[in-house]
């Protein structure tokens, strides 16, 4: 272990000194200006999808914090029907993480920010034909990131969320007159049926039958006809056929065929294929990792003891692709600018891979080395085995012994799983089961890949960039611009913190930044009018109240959720799927037909911030009710979405630490 590390510590200095063995910086393509990111930004209108997921999150964030003149972002979440969460709450936890910290005293630019709820599961994304026109007439940038990730969900499901979901968008995509480019984030492993050691470049790559290329369309609407059971039956067939390990990098294959029949037709089109997304390297919160995909699910695995010896599937020579997260979101916004502006490629939808296979590989013995090392020295608070298994630089996976090691694992996770439903500790009993199935299914022969994706397109996005922004939009991970076991301490650091709650000691950079206190929300897109401005503020400073008695906030006690009082009552664009009580919807319509979308001036502003601190959201609902005479309803009560959807990585954030 030992030499593994001596190795990647003096690795980034031999590079420098030698000068040959680093890749070597590629010029611009001929002809082409500077590229500034934020000048492609300025003024603009941005969509974007799957901003509660990890990546939608992170590209929302470097988005605002690196472009703060963009124009309108308009983000599309929807509500959460399991655990009746409203989009507002989302959105509002979102913004209050730790992950936006930067952006906290920057009231102008969240001031950007429109929510916007819809459901891109059903046809016209579930959006009013107002909402659409709004979007029509300002956005130019759209950015879809939402997805569901599981590996083995249903095809039905995988391909309603994946390749359904991504036609609805582009539908409404084709409504927007002003739209300079859709960016598709997709995954690496679109290509995962490759043999090992195979070099994968950044071009579509159709399927064939025979010598023909088989349609996309023709595959999904032939599995989405047929019952459940015949549909499993014909994709397994088709994923042997075409060597798809699983239903995601089959779903997700399909949908980046569909996206490319799209490129301008009648707009530009790019994709970009993360490879492994893991935590944050550097801004705006060093460690951070919105979810236990990826890298972060088998660092916690290693952590609480899921790896016995020879129960590693992957040989320790095999290079595994992973990326830091805030590498993802640079490509994503460097994309769009470039094709937006200054096109790589015209006939054909340009493709970024945003992965470190080419440019700074690491090898699985590498990271078992890392993560060896760091946990003795930082042990969780729990722990299946007394011991972190040192497996050298020399292993290689024996498949009986795989088997072996795996069923002791199961043992002794069931034994374990019994034992906490037996002490009333059902949930957490839940959670370790699911996390060792997600391991289990991940954890095979299969999927020890050894690919290499070539970064040549990323490579001229980061000659283009402006000297001003290579820091700020940072496109390649280098022996130059990164340092593994750096970057591999200080993410460690932060998944033991925000997923076991115990901090870590030793040399690593994370710090924990807790979620800020409920405060007002500068993002919301239907504002009060000046009229109904002084309605509501009549009795918070002991004036008259609207009803002649009591002022609104002690009529009824406040509402108890930390976004309630700043979205419930008053809303935002909406979806036409809102299931709230009819006379509270037309209120609440009415008032949204009433306002502009921006705040006309500073008093304004300043006026709304004293009413959500001091008026509770259920007198807010009593206002909308009493202003138009409807029945009033209950507006804090749950509504739901009609999607099934989970959006890319479900992000959750650190004052939980925990993943669905």
């Amino acid at each position: 272990m030992s030499s593994i590390l001596g190795a990647m510590r003096s690795y980034g200095s031999k590079e420098a000194a030698a000068g040959t063995a680093a890749p070597q910086a590629v010029s611009p393509p001929p002809g082409a200006a500077r590229l500034s990111v934020r000048d492609a930004f300025r003024g603009s209108g941005v969509l974007l999808t799957g901003v509660t997921g990890y990546v939608g999150s992170i590209v929302m964030e470097q988005l605002l914090r690196v472009c703060p003149e963009v124009g309108r972002v308009y983000v599309l979440v929807r509500a959460n029907r399991k655990k009746g969460v409203s989009a507002a709450e989302r959105l509002d936890k979102l913004v209050n993480s730790g992950l936006f910290h930067k952006l906290w005293d920057k009231a102008e630019t969240l001031q950007r920010v429109r929510l916007v709820e819809g459901d891109i599961t059903v046809e016209g994304v579930g959006l009013e034909d107002r909402v659409v026109e709004e979007l029509s007439q300002n956005v130019e940038y759209v950015v879809h990131s939402a997805a569901a990730v599981a590996l083995d969900d249903p095809i039905k499901k995988t391909l309603l969320n994946n390749y359904m979901s991504t036609k609805n968008l582009l539908s409404l995509c084709e409504t927007m007159r002003k739209l300079r480019v859709y960016v598709h984030i997709s995954t690496a492993y679109v290509n995962i049926t490759f043999p090992s050691g195979s070099v994968i470049k950044e071009r579509i790559y159709p399927l064939y039958n025979g010598d023909q290329v088989a349609s996309h369309e023709d595959i999904v609407s032939e599995i989405l006809r047929l019952p459940p059971g015949h549909a499993e039956s014909k994709a397994a067939a088709m994923m042997e056929r075409w060597n798809f390990p699983n239903t995601y990098t089959f779903g997700k294959h399909l949908a980046e065929q569909l996206v490319a029949d799209y490129h301008r037709k009648p707009f530009p089109v790019c994709i970009v294929r993360p490879s492994l997304i893991s935590s944050l390297a550097g801004d705006p919160y060093p460690g951070y990792v919105g979810n236990l995909a990826g890298g972060a699910g088998f660092t916690i695995a290693f952590a609480i003891g899921f790896f016995e010896k020879y129960g590693a599937a992957y040989r320790a020579d095999s290079i595994i692709d992973g990326v830091p997260g805030d590498i993802v979101s640079s490509v994503v916004l460097a994309a769009a600018a470039s094709t937006a502006t200054q096109p790589l490629n015209q006939d054909e939808p340009a493709i970024f891979h945003a992965c470190t296979s080419c440019s700074y590989p690491l090898s699985n013995g590498e990271m078992y080395a890392a993560a060896q090392q760091f946990f003795n020295a930082n042990p969780p608070p729990y722990c299946l085995q007394g011991s972190y298994p040192d497996l050298g630089r020399d292993y290689k996976p024996s498949p009986w012994l795989l088997w072996l090691a795996k069923s002791v694992t199961w043992l002794k996770v069931c034994s374990l799983k019994y034992t906490l439903q037996l002490l009333g500790k059902t949930r957490a009993a839940t959670r370790l089961y699911t996390g060792w199935r997600a391991w289990d299914f991940a954890n095979q022969l299969r999927y020890d890949l050894n690919l290499f994706f070539s970064p040549e397109n990323v490579r001229k996005l980061d000659a283009m960039l402006v000297e001003e922004e290579r820091e700020l939009v940072r496109c390649l991970w280098t022996p130059r611009t990164g340092d593994w076991l750096r970057f591999m301490r200080t993410s460690m650091g932060a998944i033991k913190a925000l997923f076991l709650k115990s901090p870590a000691k030793g040399d690593q950079e994370f710090r924990h930044i807790g979620p800020r206190e409920p405060c007002v929300s500068y993002y919301s897109s239907a504002l009060p009018t000046d009229e109904q401005l002084e309605e509501l503020t009549k009795g918070v400073d002991g004036k008259t109240a609207p009803d002649g008695g009591k002022p609104p906030a002690a009529r009824r006690p406040p509402s108890t959720g930390p976004v309630r009082r700043a979205h419930t009552g008053v809303r935002h664009t909406s979806s036409a799927q809102d299931s709230r009580p009819g006379a509270v919807r037309r209120s609440v319509t009415e008032l949204r037909h009433a306002q502009s979308y921006n705040f006309p001036d500073e008093s304004k502003g300043e006026r709304v911030g004293k009413v959500v601190r001091r008026v509770s959201s259920r007198a807010m609902s009593d206002l909308a009710a009493s202003l138009w005479g409807d029945d009033r309803r209950d507006a804090d009560e749950g509504f739901e979405s009609d999607s099934s959807s989970e959006e890319e990585g479900e992000v959750e954030f650190e004052d939980e630490g925990k993943v669905d």
